[in-house]
């Protein structure tokens, strides 16, 4: 844009200057041929009144006529007293400009006179004698560029009119789709979410395409974050109505005797109630922004302390969890939200990896990967397993389906990547990737 706005205004500039430019060579030309004419056109005249003052006004006439023939022109010569010394009729015009050239060598000046309204120029020159003359004269055949003496306006209107087409198709380059970023933010913002920039706008090549394919994206990003937000609030009602009207129906039991075995259902449902509460809280503030203090934490140290829990956690129900290998990887961020990302990743794996197998973590080069021997993902839904709620079709395990969507907004938060593949041969990976 910086280059585009630039080369215009300096392109308008050079044009305003080379018009003005050629505008003064053009009339310094015509000014100087219409001077040469008027050399000629004198120098008849000043025969003329040579042969006038000498008692030969038949040669005066005849020079005039002669001076005519060749010039395409009809000249008049007069004298003091404004007559004609070659035998023409005078107009009222020709007196005018007579007296008006006749004021202007009063005033020291050798210029001619020219009327461009009446189509008149008059020359004052002496004759040989030193006497006073005044030679009259068609403009357009004897001084052509005073007759287009309205040459500089129409050249001035014509620069102007080129140097405000630039103008115009600069601001209308710029403006226009400004104006339709403007039109499709005041979209956005009224609530149409699926409101997009025309691709049109997008393939420019410049600042603005620039920030109308960011505009794109931000639309996109905010459509989806608000249909997660709307997904998450029905999942989170539904996980929480199923609870609650649990509870609801042990306490009515409870009330009509039904003993210890109601208790116990209510309190399992209120665990599992303060369970959900307690990830849907971390999820909050995980989007919000809200964390424990930053500082360095090695993840190899903190990834031990995991396996070696979740292995203990795992052999109670016939599963292990092996660390194959660990690099040191320093990370300056969240210890804890990590460490509850990592441990939310290798729970699932255990809960989902076949009996009498291995869960196996392993760190190399910055790149964290959880991978279990279970019946993995359908492909379709690979992308999905990191939503709020999501559980694969026929799953039966406890939980809510928040502990891999807490995983991806800590990692997101660290500016890391977390992604889920199905691995060859049976079972799911998750890879984490963080920046040191």
């Amino acid at each position: 844009m910086f280059r585009k706005i630039f080369l215009s205004l300096w392109l308008t500039i050079a044009v305003v200057a080379v018009a003005l430019q050629l505008m003064l060579l053009w009339q310094r030309d015509r000014e100087q041929r219409s001077n040469a004419r008027m050399r000629v056109f004198v120098a008849a005249a000043r025969r003329a009144a040579d042969a006038y003052e000498h008692g030969n006004p038949a040669r005066a006439a005849a020079e005039a006529t002669d001076l005519d023939r060749a010039m395409g022109t009809d000249i008049n010569v007069l004298d003091e007293r404004g007559a004609s010394i070659v035998n023409r009729r005078v107009r009222d015009a020709d007196r005018a400009a007579a007296r008006a050239a006749a004021r202007i060598a009063a005033a020291g000046f050798s210029m001619p006179f020219g009327d461009a309204r009446t189509g008149i120029v008059a020359q004052p020159f002496n004759a040989t004698s030193g006497h006073r003359f005044i030679l009259i004269a068609p403009t357009r055949r004897a001084l052509p560029w005073l007759g287009a003496s309205r040459s500089p306006y129409l050249t001035l209107v014509a620069v102007l009119v080129l140097g405000g087409f630039v103008c115009f198709a600069l601001a209308r380059h710029f403006a226009v789709p400004l104006a339709q970023l403007g039109e499709s933010a005041n979209a956005v913002a009224d609530g149409r979410l699926g409101t997009r920039v025309g691709a049109q706008l997008g393939r420019r090549r410049d600042e603005v395409g620039a920030l109308a394919r960011d505009f794109n994206r931000m639309a996109e990003r905010i459509e989806a974050l608000v249909a997660a937000d709307r997904r998450l609030l029905g999942e989170m009602s539904h996980q929480l109505r199923s609870p609650l009207a649990r509870v609801t129906v042990a306490l009515s039991l409870a009330r009509k005797g039904g003993g210890d075995e109601y208790l116990a259902r209510i309190e399992r449902e209120v665990d599992r109630l303060d369970q959900l509460v307690g990830q849907l809280l971390t999820l909050a503030r995980i989007d919000s922004g809200v964390e424990n203090a930053r500082g360095a934490f090695d993840l190899a140290g903190l990834l031990r302390e995991i396996v070696s829990d979740g292995d203990f956690e795992a052999r109670a129900h016939g599963r292990r969890v092996e660390l194959v290998a660990a690099d040191p990887h320093p990370i300056l961020g969240y210890e804890e939200p990590m460490r509850e990302a990592v441990e939310n990743v290798v729970r699932n794996a255990i809960r989902h990896t076949e009996e009498g197998t291995a869960v196996e973590v392993t760190l190399q080069h910055g790149r964290l990967t959880v991978r279990d021997h279970g019946p993995g993902v359908p492909e379709p839904m690979i992308g999905e397993i990191f939503a709020p709620f999501w559980r694969a079709p026929g799953e039966t395990s406890e939980g809510a389906g928040l502990g891999l969507a807490i995983a991806e907004r800590i990692v997101r938060s660290h500016h890391g990547s977390i992604r889920a593949s199905n691995v060859k041969g049976g079972g799911m990976m998750v890879t984490i990737e963080l920046p040191h």
